[in-house]
């Protein structure tokens, strides 16, 4: 109306209109644009809203579900609590009765006896008085008779004094009279003896009458005399030989040396201690020290029935069946018995130093050992000093390290060492008792004791086939079986073993082949039976006691009386790793010893002592054969197994000591000789150098060369017979000696012993000598350095080491103690610590929480579903985990660690379960939740995150617990019943140990074929 009253719009502005029209248009379908995308946007983002609402929802539901368990939980709790505060107030409202009428009472009682304190008091003082009157009196009357007494016995002891001058004077005219006609006997008995081995100096067949000649051993005998009473010609009436000069610079060198010995044995173990403190090494030597304690603060009774629950939870661990107690014992009564001399020593402080003591005690007995084994002193002395310090003996002996082969050692060179002495001389045999009794020890101490039964064994059968058989023999062997067997059967972890286990065996029947062979022997000498007679009964009995002990193993063996042969055992034998059990195989000291380790831990013995065993060869007794053997089995055992070389370090050190102890004396008698300290020529100073060795070691073997075949009772023929007259033996004497010379010229053996008295072998023997000391000292200085190296290195206690940052500064890395000690301030009590078995005593003993497994292999099962545990993929691992621990702990960092176990660990753990691995390593922190890590980050402890309360609190209730019988202290656990899922499809592992497996097998098939 407006635009009709303006009248008609011009021309020009209808164009613009029409512009700004289709501008507005498109104005409005850019905005219409723009709204459909924000739309589709709001809709695509109101669909991730609803997405995340449900899975809110759904956690809320998770969240609500677990608060309302744990408020369950809890209201369980407090009702619990308020109960048990009932039953507590209850209780203090009777306690307090009760101590209202014990106040009464005692209030009446202590008016009562002030009363009668009193009347005893008065009752004193009246008697008080009257000891007082009589002690005036007594010391007035004793004063009397001291004055009576001092006349009486002066008079008496002049007396005395008068009547033993009198008869002193009298006993020693008659002395001197008597020693001049010993000295006279023994000049005709010298005379005598030597007359006698010019009789009888005739070796092999005599050209007299075809006859044989006397045996050698006769002279032998003969020969020994002489050099053992020749020293009494020295003068007139001595019974003490005279030594000389060198003699006895010879003997006060070897004490000294023998003293450094045990010095060089103490120090070199206390490297650890110096550096570290006194502080327990490595895994078990912390579970060693845990119930050592145990045993000090309960007896022995306790332990022996100790069963644990905070060992291998959670079926718990019989402590006192499963463990070898003698070191424990050992140190608890060391522990009391400085308590009881007021010296201030803790428990712990002697648990670290009994390796340093008992490497001491090892070493004295090794010389003791070679002094019976070679008969020399001066080989006995230096095998103590090698011995002192090699590292096959220091390996498991430094301060801290107590485990159980460091007082092993000293058990068994001790009952070797009694072993050997108990053959020396026909009267020895009672040496047997002393040897039955340290095998005992050996025993209670070590599961080693195998080897010792066995070793003995070898050497009694070997001295048999080589027809050195004798009633003292089977008497010191029979005292040592029967004695030591009782024994062991008295060590619970031992149990029947020794007379059931198929490695044991062997001794068993050595035993029995010896009372049978005894019995021969008696019966035949009092029928007054020959030889050949003896011989045919002999076999005939053998044979039947043969069929017999056939058909009894025939008849037990089916039953499964007998083992077989151990894991460890049986790797000895076979390649290592293959010996069907992947826990034994996973161990790295199982593994075959290189020869870098054998000159790693014997170093210069490697070189010498292969010397000292052909020198066994010569002039055999029984002691140079149990050296040999011992040598020889010894060697082969560590060949197989690099944790043997421990046995190897004693043999070889015996071997090296005695070329090196023969050297050193005749070394010392030529430059004694050269300064005038000993014999003036050669052949005296050569004499005086073998007159204190090779004379024992000629009556030992002229002692052994008089038994035969029939028990060692038939010696030599009777001199004399078949003999017509003394001349005929005479020409017999002359003719042997010609052939001998006339032996001794064709082998040159006379011209050489010519030049070796002459002026220029004794020149030679000089600078050998020189050569031989120079030699001896330049390399035993280097090989007691390398020894101190090598104790250096050992003597880090692993659990705590010093190492070196980039930038050259020294720390002490001490992670693993301070994972532990974090385990328990800040965990509580009732914790359950999962890491893999190596660590399990340090976690029981350290951190005093309660593990899943520790260092013992008994039950090869748990070990395997630790295994699988560790090794699982994270979501199936955290199934089984909830069920068993509260924390795990994670050795990290490189070395040794969990990642370079990890194989070992699936291998174990595929042996009875299908573990389906899967590669790479993840942690989900909602699973696990790291809590700690240590400053070098060694170690890690993580969280179990959603811990089954159920399955805790169930495997903790003793009503789940297996007791063999009501009230037993024997209550195995049992494993969660959220895991029978898990244990159930589990299979069997019929490991080597298993005594059952056949009849399993039996059973098996059996329910195949139905």
């Amino acid at each position: 109306m407006a635009q009709a009253a303006l009248g008609p719009e011009p021309s020009e502005l209808q164009p613009l209109r029409s512009l700004v029209t289709q501008l507005g248009k498109r104005v409005a379908r850019e905005k219409a644009d723009s709204l459909k995308v924000q739309n589709h946007r709001l809709l695509a983002h109101n669909q991730e809203l609803k997405g995340a609402i449900a899975d809110i929802g759904s956690h809320q539901t998770d969240v609500y579900v677990y608060i309302h368990e744990k408020l369950d939980e809890y209201s369980d709790q407090i009702a619990a609590y308020e109960q048990r505060v009932a039953e507590l107030e209850a209780e203090a409202e009777s306690l307090r009765s009760d101590r209202d009428r014990d106040i009464a009472k005692g209030r009446e009682d202590a008016k009562q006896e002030i009363l009668r304190l009193t009347q005893e008091v008065d009752s004193l003082q009246d008697e008080l008085a009257r000891v007082q009157e009589f002690q005036t009196q007594r010391e007035e009357v004793f004063a009397e008779l001291d004055a009576e007494a001092k006349e009486s016995i002066l008079a008496d002891t002049v007396q005395q004094l008068n009547d033993t001058t009198k008869r002193t004077l009298a006993e020693n005219e008659q002395m001197t009279t008597e020693l001049a006609y010993q000295s006279r006997e023994v000049e005709k008995l010298i005379d005598y003896v030597a007359v006698a081995c010019r009789r009888v100096a005739v070796r092999g067949q005599s050209r007299a009458g075809g006859r044989a000649a006397r045996p050698a051993a006769p002279r032998r005998r003969i020969r020994h005399h002489v050099d053992r009473l020749a020293p009494l010609r020295e003068g007139p009436g001595s019974v003490v030989p005279n030594m000389g000069a060198s003699g006895a610079l010879k003997w006060v060198i070897r004490l000294v040396a023998a003293v450094a010995a045990c010095f060089f044995a103490y120090g070199i173990r206390t490297y650890a201690i110096d550096t570290y403190g006194r502080v327990i090494h490595e895994f078990d030597p912390y579970f060693n020290y845990e119930i050592t304690e145990y045993l000090n603060a309960h007896g022995s009774e306790a332990f022996f029935k100790y069963f644990s629950h905070k060992h291998w939870s959670p079926i718990g661990r019989p402590i006192g069946t499963t463990s070898y107690p003698g070191m424990q014992f050992t140190s608890v009564a060391i522990y009391r018995t400085l308590q009881h001399f007021d010296i201030d020593m803790s428990l712990n402080d002697v648990c670290v130093y009994v390796p340093v003591w008992f490497g001491v005690i090892a070493t004295i007995f090794l010389g003791l050992l070679a002094y019976e084994g070679f008969r020399s002193a001066s080989a006995a002395v230096a095998a103590a000093v090698i011995f002192a310090v090699i590292p096959a003996h220091i390996m498991r002996s430094v301060g801290g390290g107590y485990d159980n082969e460091s007082v092993a050692m000293s058990a068994m060179l001790i009952t070797f060492f009694c072993w050997v002495r108990s053959l020396r001389t026909k009267s020895s045999w009672p040496w047997g008792v002393a040897t039955g009794i340290a095998y005992f020890y050996m025993v209670a101490a070590w599961g080693g004791y195998v080897f010792v039964l066995n070793m003995i064994g070898v050497h009694a059968v070997a001295l048999f086939f080589l027809g050195r058989y004798s009633s003292n023999l089977h008497r010191a062997y029979s005292l040592f079986y029967l004695i030591g067997t009782f024994g062991a059967l008295q060590v619970p972890v031992v149990g029947q073993a020794p007379l059931r286990s198929l490695e044991q065996m062997g001794p068993a029947g050595v035993f029995v082949l010896f009372q049978v062979l005894e019995a021969v022997h008696i019966y035949a000498r009092s029928q007054g039976m020959d030889a050949a007679a003896e011989t045919s009964l002999r076999v005939k009995v053998f044979g039947a006691t043969g069929v017999a002990a056939a058909a009894v193993v025939a008849v037990v063996w089916p039953t499964g009386y007998f083992g077989p042969l151990s894991s460890r055992v049986r790797s000895l034998f076979v390649q290592h790793t293959r010996t069907g059990n992947p826990l034994v195989d996973s161990v790295a000291e199982h593994q075959p010893a290189s020869a870098d380790a054998y000159w790693h831990y014997l170093h210069y013995t490697c070189l010498v002592a292969p010397l000292g065993f052909f020198a066994t060869l010569v002039n055999r007794t029984d002691g140079k054969y149990f050296i040999a053997l011992f040598s020889l089995v010894a060697y082969y055992f560590s060949a197989r197994m690099s944790r043997l070389i421990i046995l190897i370090g004693p043999v070889a050190s015996i071997l090296a000591g005695y070329i090196i102890g023969q050297g050193a004396e005749w070394a010392f008698d030529q430059l004694a000789g050269a300064i005038g300290l000993g014999p003036k020529d050669a052949d005296d100073a050569d004499a005086s150098s073998s007159s204190s060795s090779s004379a024992d070691s000629a009556a030992d073997a002229s002692a052994d060369s008089s038994k035969g075949r029939k028990g060692g009772k038939s010696g030599a023929r009777k001199p004399g017979k078949g003999s017509k007259s003394k001349s005929a033996s005479a020409a017999a004497a002359a003719a042997g000696a010609s052939d001998s010379d006339w032996l001794m010229d064709r082998l040159g053996v006379a011209a050489f012993l010519d030049w070796y008295k002459s002026s220029t072998g004794r020149a030679a023997r000089l600078l050998a000598a020189a050569v031989f000391v120079f030699v001896t000292v330049a390399a035993g200085r280097h090989f007691f350095w390398y020894s101190h190296e090598v104790a250096r290195g050992m003597s880090h206690p692993q659990i705590m080491f010093q190492a070196r940052l980039q930038d050259g500064t020294v720390v002490m890395v001490d992670d693993y103690r301070e994972a532990y000690f974090w385990l328990r301030d800040n965990t509580p009590e009732d914790s359950r610590v999962m890491a893999w078995w190596d660590y399990g005593y340090q976690i029981s003993a350290i951190a005093n929480r309660t593990t899943i497994a520790d260092g013992n292999t008994w039950n090869h099962e748990h070990i395997a579903l630790l295994g699988r545990c560790l090794t699982s993929e994270e979501r199936k691992a955290h199934r089984m985990i909830r069920h068993l621990a509260d924390y795990v702990l994670v050795w990290a960092g490189g070395g040794g660690d969990d990642l370079a176990k990890s194989p070992h660990m699936a291998r174990i753990g595929t042996s009875l379960h299908s573990n389906n691995l899967v590669p790479g390593v993840t942690v989900d922190s909602a699973r696990f939740r790291e809590v700690f890590t240590s400053k070098y980050r060694k170690v890690r402890i993580y969280e179990v995150v959603n811990v089954s309360r159920k399955s805790k609190k169930w495997a903790a209730n003793p009503e789940n617990w297996l007791c063999d019988a009501p009230g037993s202290w024997y209550c195995p656990g049992q494993y969660p019943p959220a895991l029978n899922k898990v244990l159930r499809k589990s299979k069997a592992f019929k490991q080597l140990e298993d005594f059952n497996r056949r009849e399993e097998d039996d059973n098996d098939s059996a329910a195949g074929k139905q």
